[in-house]
């Protein structure tokens, strides 16, 4: 759905079910890289 909030234009979405799945599996890839970096800045 595309519309306006004031004089900003705007787009909402919806994920499916598969997306949200995508999506978490997608994040939890990213915390494992920054807690790898994290480590590896402790050493």
């Amino acid at each position: 759905r595309k519309g306006y909030v004031g004089k900003r234009p705007r787009t909402w979405l919806a994920l499916t079910f598969d997306g949200r799945r995508r999506l978490a599996a997608h994040l939890m890839a990213l915390q494992s890289i920054a807690d790898q970096a994290r480590a590896q800045a402790q050493d």
